[in-house]
């Protein structure tokens, strides 16, 4: 052994890559007889182009002009791309919590903005009354809430110049790409708009009582100013669900993660509105003749229940959601594995080799006192032709329609078939039909 790599980030997030590697010098290879027939062996070659090259439309006309299955044609940025798959899913989840973070800081800043506005809505019925114009009163509550926007955001955009490098930190515990995080502009003119745009749509059912208040309703007990129905309550918050959509599609990069998460939180409320609505009919039903605290509790919490339902809403999506990203965070720990001795992922180290060389193999994992834990032995097969159709054709076609995912998959057709073959199944694997396979051929079975 001549020297002991630490890091080696080419191919860290390739298939089948898990295990430590050895690497062996072209001078050495026949000493070690690996290559020998029988063998498969991968050779890369890599060019470098003239600056100003294009390396995406050069790979294409390669690959378009090798005609041989055997011979892939890759560029560097799609190179990138393959090894990047984990820093998607790093990417998705962080867009998700995100997500998670501006929906239940909405439901806050929400509750207290709309507060805000309806405990001055009597100071502005009285102010109607002595000649002022509504559309000043409604200036002013803007422009209250886009100081108090910006006031919020401008010290969070400053701390966030201090604590988003150390995230670079942080990720090199989970990815073995040096990364480093900043703090882009788009972002600081993002913050912003959500700070104080935020704050207009969240208060927009509130500032309409303003147009529609009447300072005769001050006069009497039964009525509060600015009061409206449901109905119209639900149109004015469209334009801040609208307004929450596009933040999603924008934050998580991804329209699929964006819809996804958007109509789920819709069809959550929708389920929990649901559920609460039912849940006051049944508590106004079946506790009439409950005991007096019982009966006062169940009775102001049916009589109030645009607020009971508000609450019961606010409650149940921010625990929904609380509880997503443990799971997501789960499903993230179990694709990337842990670096520490707890890891969920086995500390592997695997042997690719002929069937002659085995007993060596044992002898020498013997002797170290590592016994070997799994044998496994691994035929590959070809495909050559589908259903009389040679596969290089059908790889041509495939080629013409340009179907990432069918590429993908006759590329994996071409070498993809495992043979392989074992006397026992693992724990977690089942035959769903047919048998298992024997260890000797019989042509009349």
């Amino acid at each position: 052994v001549s020297d002991l790599i630490k890091d080696e980030t080419a191919l860290s997030f390739q298939a089948a890559e898990l295990a430590p590697k050895v690497f062996i010098s072209k001078n050495f290879l026949e000493e070690t007889q690996l290559l020998t027939q029988g063998n498969t062996a991968f050779r890369n070659h890599l060019f470098l182009l003239p600056k100003g090259q294009d390396s995406e439309a050069l790979a294409g006309s390669l690959s378009l002009a090798l005609k041989s299955p055997d011979i892939r044609v890759y560029s560097h940025q799609r190179v990138g791309n393959r090894a990047s798959r984990l820093l998607r899913y790093l990417s998705d989840f962080l867009g998700l919590v995100s997500m998670v973070a501006l929906f239940l800081a909405s439901l806050g800043s929400g509750y207290l903005y709309q507060g805000f506005v309806n405990q001055r809505m009597n100071d502005v019925a009285i102010l109607v009354c002595m000649g002022a114009e509504k559309g000043t009163a409604i200036r002013t509550y803007l422009m209250q809430l886009s100081i108090l926007g910006i006031a919020a955001a401008l010290p969070t955009i400053f701390i966030c110049f201090f604590i988003i490098p150390l995230l670079s930190t942080v990720l090199s515990e989970f990815v073995p790409i040096a990364l480093e995080a900043s703090l882009q502009p788009q972002s600081i003119v993002l913050a912003l708009l959500v700070a104080i745009c935020g704050g207009w749509f969240l208060a927009l059912p509130s500032l309409w009582k303003i147009r529609l208040l009447r300072p005769a309703e001050l006069f009497r007990e039964s009525t509060r100013p600015g009061d409206r129905s449901l109905k119209s309550s639900l149109i004015f918050a469209i334009p801040g669900i609208l307004a929450f959509w596009g933040i999603c599609l924008f934050q998580s990069n991804s329209w699929k993660l964006a819809n996804y998460f958007f109509l789920s939180l819709l069809i959550s409320v929708v389920v929990l509105y649901l559920i609460g609505i039912s849940s006051l009919w049944i508590l106004d039903r079946f506790f009439r003749k409950s005991p007096l605290n019982l009966r006062l509790a169940t009775r102001s919490l049916s009589r109030n229940r645009a607020s009971t339902v508000t609450g019961f809403l606010a409650l149940g999506i921010g625990v929904l959601l609380l509880n997503i990203i443990p799971q997501f965070q789960y499903s993230l720990d179990q694709e990337i594995g842990s670096t520490g001795d707890s890891g969920k992922l086995p500390k592997l180290f695997l042997f690719d080799l002929q069937e002659d060389h085995l007993p060596d193999l044992l002898t020498t994992l013997a002797n170290q006192g590592k016994p070997i834990q799994n044998l496994t032995p691994w035929v590959r097969g070809k495909l050559i032709s589908i259903k009389g159709k040679k596969y290089e054709e059908l790889k041509e076609t495939d080629r013409e329609y340009e179907n990432p995912r069918e590429q993908r998959r006759n590329s994996f057709r071409n070498r993809g078939f495992n043979l392989s073959y074992r006397d026992h199944l693992l724990e977690s694997e089942e035959i769903i039909s047919g048998r298992m396979v024997r260890m000797n051929y019989d042509p009349n079975a």
